[in-house]
């Protein structure tokens, strides 16, 4: 908002701002696009959350932005619920195949729905190689370095914190355990003696405390999950790969969908996923492809048929 003061602002303001940002553009790749409607929606939540606050301390005289409402962006909407296919996992698996982290990463990803943070800060004790299973306990996540002097973030540093969902140490859906397939616990087996054999990542690992992660850095130390998605890219990338929107995200949702598609309960969906609420998978419900919309939509007019048929038989019988 600039250099103007809080209560120098009025309901007029607010909307020319989030009305002007909806017309902004940023460069992607030498391309200008307009600003998703998550980044819109997370700008509209900032302000919403300000102003309320301003308003609640007497600052301001009114929650300006207490009606304005939340508008939809310029930028084509996509399907971010879009489930992959399993050709397009074959693909995945092939091409991170010499890579035996990612390979174990892709595998439990796939396998278990869980959210990157949450893979990401396994340990060896949470997977159960013999009975291929996995123990979700903990998450990945980060802390903020300021330069006080300059308030500037300087860095962000990669820590494990308690899962989403989880209010202290009350667990609520958060922690569960998780069956995998026998390759992905071969998987993770291989890429444990991969760790054990290589004496001088054992070293930087120990140096680090991190001997007992499953995933970190070949310096041994914890990375950010932009790290991790920087070694996936790569290896789509030499496979040709790269443009076709595969990111760690795609696995949880293809896991929610394959879940709706098998007809489970949303409550026992939401509780696998480690979710709180059933925001995500009602969003997967609303996102199945036309193809499952139309097939189901002939199953419905073809069972009114039937009945159609059969009160007609039934009317000549009696006839």
């Amino acid at each position: 908002m600039g250099q103007l003061p809080i209560r120098s602002l009025g309901k007029m303001d607010y909307e020319t701002f989030i009305n002007d940002f909806i017309q902004k553009q940023h460069t992607v790749k030498g391309e200008k696009r307009y600003y998703s409607q998550s980044r819109l929606h997370n700008v509209y939540m900032v302000l919403r959350i300000v102003v309320r606050y301003a308003y609640e301390e007497d600052i301001i005289l009114k929650n300006y932005m207490e009606n304005i409402k939340e508008p939809f962006g310029n930028a084509p909407i996509t399907d971010k619920y879009k489930a992959l296919k399993d050709d397009e996992i074959a693909e995945i698996i092939i091409a991170v195949n010499d890579n035996l982290a990612l390979k174990a990463l892709i595998l439990i990803l796939r396998d278990t729905g869980i959210r990157p943070g949450e893979a990401l800060a396994l340990t060896f004790e949470n997977v159960d190689l013999d009975n291929c299973k996995v123990r979700i306990e903990q998450a990945l996540s980060y802390d903020i370095k300021f330069d006080i002097e300059t308030k500037k973030e300087l860095s962000q540093v990669p820590i494990i914190k308690e899962l989403k969902n989880e209010r202290g140490k009350v667990s609520l859906v958060a922690r569960r355990t998780l069956n995998i397939t026998q390759e992905a616990s071969q998987a993770a087996r291989d890429w444990k003696s991969a760790i054990e054999s290589n004496k001088k990542l054992m070293a930087k690992r120990t140096a680090n405390h991190t001997e007992n992660m499953l995933f970190t850095g070949q310096d041994g130390t914890l990375k950010m999950e932009e790290y991790h998605a920087k070694q996936f890219s790569g290896a789509l990338k030499r496979k040709g790969l790269s443009e076709k929107g595969y990111i760690f995200y795609r696995f949880r949702h293809t896991f929610c969908t394959n879940l709706v598609q098998m007809g489970i309960d949303i409550t026992t969906i939401a509780k696998l996923m480690g979710d709180a609420t059933l925001d995500m998978i009602l969003e997967v419900y609303n996102n199945i492809n036309k193809e499952d919309i139309d097939q189901a939509s002939n199953k419905y007019i073809e069972r009114l048929g039937n009945l159609s048929d059969n009160k007609e038989m039934n009317k000549q019988k009696v006839d």
